[in-house]
């Protein structure tokens, strides 16, 4: 039983997608996650009948980052020191050695199909206010929910 649920692909249904790429949030779709990989995003995608689906509710998907709120609050600050509502994931990047910004480019820093699946689900808008990082309803590493 427990290996199955572990192969069983995730859905997250009725998602408000924030997907790190610049783009505007998408809301109502559904991320399909196969094994550690992101394996489709729309609105309109099947998936398995087997598959395990998690209603997060129009909560907020956005990539998973290490200690995101802290990294990304640094990055929006303005020159008065407030807090800007512009949010570039990408320029995380910045800081990291080329070769890790390369494999990161590649693999993590957005929601994409065939990206690794870690992702964090919020309870409100990062967008809207940066402190937002920190209301985390649910994490996902590598596909699978952390408890």
């Amino acid at each position: 039983m427990v290996t199955a649920l572990l192969m069983t692909p995730l859905v997250l249904h009725n998602a408000t997608l924030i997907d790190g790429t610049g783009s505007l949030p998408r809301s109502g779709v559904k991320i399909i996650v196969d094994g550690e990989r992101i394996e489709a995003i729309s609105t309109e995608c099947a998936h398995s009948a087997a598959a395990r689906v998690l209603d997060v509710g129009c909560k907020f998907v956005v990539p998973g980052f290490i200690d995101m709120h802290a990294h990304l609050q640094e990055r929006v600050r303005d020159d008065k020191g407030e807090l800007t509502p512009r949010i570039d994931f990408i320029e995380i990047y910045g800081s990291m050695p080329p070769e890790l910004a390369r494999v990161a480019e590649n693999e993590f820093g957005s929601v994409q199909p065939g990206r690794i699946a870690d992702l964090v689900v919020l309870n409100r808008n990062p967008l809207e206010r940066i402190e937002n990082t920190r209301a985390i309803a649910m994490v996902i590493q590598r596909g699978k929910v952390v408890p």
